[in-house]
């Protein structure tokens, strides 16, 4: 199986959850992984996380999720304010290009602290079948 990883991070907290996740999966199945680009589209698992600004997502990502139809993707990222609302929102538009949601998106308050971290090494491994 082979996965991207791609990221739009505006304060660090999204990075964190990325790392996190990709510390659990094999390196030699990563076939991409940085700000969202069309070869990020090779893999056959796509994690996708980005930062929002009271729910409007970051550009890139908002270009780059609709291109998923048909792949299995799995959303995570970090937020400041709310409740994690607009990562529900994000995974119905998601499910409407097509794209297989992974379960429930992974979010996390601010900075991932440890229960965090772990939640997210737990997603990679899940996905990544280890």
């Amino acid at each position: 199986m082979t996965y991207s990883i791609v990221t739009s991070s505006k304060t660090g907290n999204t990075q964190a959850v990325a790392d996190a996740i990709a510390a659990a999966l094999p390196p030699e199945g990563c076939v991409y992984r940085g700000a969202p680009a069309p070869e990020a589209l090779d893999a056959d698992v796509i994690f996708a996380g980005f930062w929002t600004d009271k729910g409007t997502c970051a550009q890139d990502m908002a270009g780059f999720l609709p291109l998923c139809g048909g792949k299995k993707v799995a959303l995570f990222g970090s937020y400041g304010w709310g409740d994690g609302q607009w990562m529900r929102d994000w995974a119905d538009r998601l499910a409407a290009s097509g794209a297989a949601a992974s379960g429930e998106p992974l979010i996390v308050n601010e900075a991932p602290d440890d229960g965090g971290l772990a939640q997210c090494r737990a997603l990679g491994a899940a996905l990544a079948g280890v």
